[in-house]
Formats: structure tokens, C-alpha cells, sequence
């Protein structure tokens, strides 16, 4: 497998039926049924930290792990970069047609951007074109897409874009 390198990523989550969730310190939210997006970071190892969230069982440490608690993580970009990108990748995602954020503050605790939680009020592959945009559009390191069944270590597979 290798070391596993810094970087940000993009989780997909579906939720099939709208939910109340209490988030932390944010409370009791509302969810509507559809696909989120959820940017974040790991800059300590980017595959662990998403291998993480698939996994079926997690104590809830972070804001997402509420969301994925109810939903179903179905897909992940991940993009190999020292820098933290997630502020970044938000705000452009949020201006995208047919996507917006979704609870003020999500995943955002440790910085001052308006959260890092957006809803898709598309289907994803009706914005997938504009999300590969904005990823696209990045100075940073390398492109990995991890979507479909889970491998042996319990991520799921990965198919490696040259940009």
C-alpha cells in the first residue's frame, strides 16, 4: 500500500429518507433525503482517515460521522495536497448549479468558513462534470476516485487520474 500522504477529499453520502440529527454543538438538525458532499481534510494520512469513514462501525468524532451514521457513503475524490483545500473546495462547490451548503458550521469547528457540507439538489451525475472542474482546476497534487464495492482493506476502489 505504501505511506499514506496528506490531502483533502470529497465524501459522497446518500440519505435515502430525511432525518433529525443532533450534530455536536450544532444540535438537532434537519436532513433531507438526497446526496451530500462533505469536504475535508486528513493531513496525517488521507486514505486512513477516508478508509475511516467507510467503515461500518465508528465512534462519532466528527460532525460527518452523525451524517454517516444515517446515510451511506457512496463514492470519494481525494486529492493529494499539503495544503488544506476543504475551505476551498466548499465555497467553489457551493457555487455550483443545483448544489448548496447545508447546516451552517458542519465540519467547519476548527476554522471560519460557513461549513463544509453541501446538499446536491441534483443528481450527483448531473454536477459530476462541474465537480471534475473544480477539482481540475486545483494546483495541487495528484487526483484518486474511490467508488463501488470495498477492497481488502476496506476502502473501496480507486482508479488513479493524471492531471
Amino acid at each position: 500500500m505504501g505511506q499514506d500522504r496528506p490531502g483533502s477529499y470529497l465524501l459522497f453520502i446518500a440519505l435515502d429518507g430525511p432525518v433529525r440529527l443532533r450534530v455536536g454543538a450544532l444540535g438537532e438538525q434537519d436532513f433531507p433525503a438526497g446526496t451530500y458532499i462533505y469536504c475535508g481534510s486528513a493531513l496525517n494520512g488521507l486514505r486512513a482517515r477516508v478508509a475511516r469513514h467507510l467503515r461500518p462501525e465508528r465512534k462519532a468524532h466528527w460532525h460527518v460521522d452523525h451524517l454517516l451514521a444515517q446515510g451511506q457513503p457512496v463514492g470519494a475524490l481525494l486529492v493529494y495536497s499539503e495544503a488544506r483545500l476543504e475551505c476551498r473546495l466548499a465555497e467553489e462547490l457551493s457555487h455550483l448549479e443545483g448544489v448548496r451548503r447545508h447546516v451552517p458550521g458542519f465540519g467547519a469547528s476548527d476554522c471560519h468558513c460557513p461549513g463544509h457540507l453541501l446538499l446536491c439538489e441534483e443528481p450527483v451525475q448531473a454536477v459530476g462534470g462541474a465537480i471534475q472542474g473544480v477539482l481540475n482546476g486545483l494546483q495541487d497534487g495528484p487526483l484518486e476516485q474511490r467508488q463501488g464495492q470495498g477492497d481488502e482493506d476496506g476502502t473501496l476502489a480507486f482508479r488513479e487520474t493524471a492531471r
